[in-house]
């Protein structure tokens, strides 16, 4: 590698910013995992579940991880490449 890329990866090493953001990513990976393995514990006590209020009560709740796992999906594409994301929301914008 070049000197000048050298000291940029030293940079963004050293960067309390980066550091910062590789942790937010790393635990809104976590969190995304976790909740898509509640959302499927549910759908399984769904399959079991004797009757319909029970049934009704938890798709709701699936119904909910799966919002707040999108919203954190959403998130963690916006924090990985933050360019990228701009210009899907352009391009959609356009048409």
């Amino acid at each position: 590698m070049k000197t000048k890329r050298l000291l940029e990866k030293i940079a963004e090493l050293l960067s309390p910013e980066a550091r910062r953001k590789k942790r937010e990513i790393a635990a809104l990976e976590k969190l995304c995992k976790k909740l898509k393995e509640k959302e499927e514990e549910l759908a399984g006590k769904v399959k079991e579940a004797g009757d319909d209020a029970k049934r009704a009560k938890l798709r709701k709740k699936i119904v909910l991880l799966a919002a707040q796992r999108e919203k954190g999906e959403k998130i963690l594409a916006d924090l990985k490449d933050p360019e990228a994301q701009k210009a899907k929301k352009e391009k959609k914008a356009a048409s």
